[in-house]
């Protein structure tokens, strides 16, 4: 047999270069070998791509719809601290100007629609504030009327009070406590109590650790 039809390895393998078969299985031995061309992976969107179900939508134009009820039903000073632009403003304001149910009810489809295109997390975050603002203010209100109403009986000392609030000191609130004592006793009209009331609530609103100390509008009784 010719030996210029064969290749010799270093190891003990011959392969006849010639023959078909030994061709079409090196080239196949190759193609093996090959790297396959990297695909890139599908992208997949993100959350924020994901588009909007209609109950989710619905969802959302329900609560900008409650958000803007809740505006025309805010009292005006507390409607004045709220961010809004001014045609969401004067929404509100004619919402609040009108008499007639039928008015009233797309009056207030006008404020949901104007209320999509704002900014309602700013509303949402001022309305927060403003509550926690009144929270603040009713708290005081309860010490006061607890303060008031143990200093008249007896249960609580005027002492401890000043020694909480040093600048009580200088209201001349023992004078004052005696007098509204005797003006419980006798049965006459709470003059001197609702003047107790008053400088222990200004003593507990001046005293409040946050900035914005609050303030209650209404005087109880």
């Amino acid at each position: 047999m010719d030996k210029g039809k064969y290749w010799e390895k270093p190891d003990k393998y011959h392969i006849a270069l010639d023959h078909p078969s030994s061709t079409r299985a090196l080239m196949n031995h190759g193609s093996r070998h090959t790297d396959a061309p990297d695909t890139a992976p599908d992208a997949t969107p993100s959350a924020d791509d994901a588009p909007i179900s209609k109950t989710r939508r619905k969802q959302q134009m329900h609560a900008l719809q409650a958000l803007g009820e809740r505006l025309v039903k805010l009292p005006a000073q507390q409607l004045a601290r709220v961010p809004m632009p001014e045609d969401l403003a004067q929404a509100v304001h004619e919402a609040r100007r009108t008499k007639s149910h039928e008015g009233l009810r797309r009056q207030m489809q006008y404020v949901g629609k104007l209320m999509r295109s704002v900014d309602a997390s700013a509303i949402e975050q001022a309305l927060a504030v403003d509550e926690e603002r009144h929270q603040g203010a009713v708290h005081l209100m309860h010490r006061a009327e607890r303060w008031r109403d143990g200093l008249l009986d007896g249960s609580l000392s005027l002492t401890d009070f000043i020694d909480e609030h040093p600048a009580a000191a200088q209201l001349g609130l023992p004078a004052l406590l005696a007098q509204a004592r005797r003006e419980k006793t006798a049965g006459k009209p709470p003059r001197q109590q609702r003047q107790l009331y008053r400088l222990l609530h200004e003593t507990l609103v001046e005293d409040w650790q946050p900035a914005a100390a609050p303030q209650a509008d209404d005087e109880p009784a």
